[in-house]
């Protein structure tokens, strides 16, 4: 401790401002328990799944609203005794605009036609309309465009759709849609007995349908085969 001479000032010290005048805090309201339970819980603001910005492979399907119908079924558990699919059936039997149908279910997916490929047996507008087995089983499900479709516009079921992809013929069926068109364009310009005989059987369930074109009339003037 240092003793100052006498007579000697004393060290002045710097004066301490007072510190500044700060509002006075406002008091916070007292909230209940029961208020805070009965005030509206927030909705965020992506609670629709229809809006949200969200890759189509996460988004979740659209269930049907009760009472909405869809008109086209699964595959029935046979194809059809004309599928065009079946290696089984004659040649010929449908038209050439039918057989170039099959081959583009082939390609990629983003290349495929957007349209389920209906069984014959019904139209498309025809409450009994149902996928074609050939087609199901014949093509993968699991990259056909058609299916992916048809579920974005509820034409089908989520049920019908994994119908389609987990589908197994008990019937042979091509290997590709590529190779069922071949087998059918080959003898459409001259169907067999056979054949004519599917082309019969499909005219008496769906009169409207055109088969294959039918063979022209037989020239009465052409010499007779074999001969003679």
């Amino acid at each position: 401790m240092s003793v100052l001479p006498e007579g000697a000032p004393a060290p002045s010290h710097p004066a301490v401002e007072p510190p500044a005048s700060q509002p006075p805090r406002r008091a916070r309201p007292h909230v209940s328990r029961a208020e805070v339970r009965s005030r509206p819980t927030p909705v965020p603001a992506h609670t629709d799944t229809e809006s949200r910005d969200t890759d189509d492979h996460t988004r979740p399907h659209r269930r049907l609203p009760p009472g909405a119908s869809v008109t086209t079924s699964p595959p029935a558990p046979r194809p059809c005794a004309s599928c065009p699919y079946r290696t089984d059936v004659p040649s010929g039997v449908w038209s050439e605009e039918d057989y170039d149908k099959l081959p583009r279910y082939d390609g990629p997916t983003w290349s495929q036609p957007p349209t389920l490929f209906i069984c014959h047996q019904h139209s498309d507008d025809d409450d009994r309309a149902r996928v074609c087995g050939g087609w199901a089983g014949c093509h993968d499900g699991d990259h056909l465009m058609a299916l992916r479709v048809a579920l974005a516009e509820d034409r089908i079921t989520v049920e019908t759709a994994e119908a389609i992809r987990d589908y197994t013929s008990p019937v042979p069926l091509f290997a590709s849609g590529a190779e069922a068109a071949a087998h059918g364009m080959r003898d459409i310009l001259n169907p067999g007995p056979d054949a004519r005989r599917v082309m019969d059987k499909i005219v008496r369930v769906r009169p409207e349908v055109t088969p294959s074109p039918p063979a022209p009339p037989a020239d009465p003037q052409a010499p007779l085969r074999g001969g003679a």
